[in-house]
């Protein structure tokens, strides 16, 4: 059994963990278009795993970045840029 997607190009993290659980459950993920993708082969996985680990380690470098902007913000007296929750409307 195998799960397809047309495309590989918008998987997400949840997609991407999902598609890990796959082989324990005797099933596979399979791509129409992206030959890479395709978690029924050793070099599928492979590349799954690689993207998957790029796209955290992207993913953290973009966390630190804007909290030290937010923390160089917030020594300068800048006020937060998004607005706590609720929003209080003023009308």
């Amino acid at each position: 059994m195998a799960a397809i997607k047309e495309l590989a190009d918008r998987l997400d993290g949840r997609a991407a963990q999902d598609a890990g659980r796959l082989p324990s459950a005797g099933a596979g993920f399979k791509s129409l278009k992206d030959a890479w993708c395709d978690t029924t082969t050793p070099h599928g996985r492979l590349m799954v795993v690689v993207i998957g680990g790029l796209a955290e380690f992207e993913r953290e470098l973009i966390r630190a970045r804007t909290g030290e902007v937010r923390k160089r913000a917030k020594a300068r007296g800048v006020p937060e840029l998004r607005p706590t929750w609720p929003v209080k409307c003023s009308r």
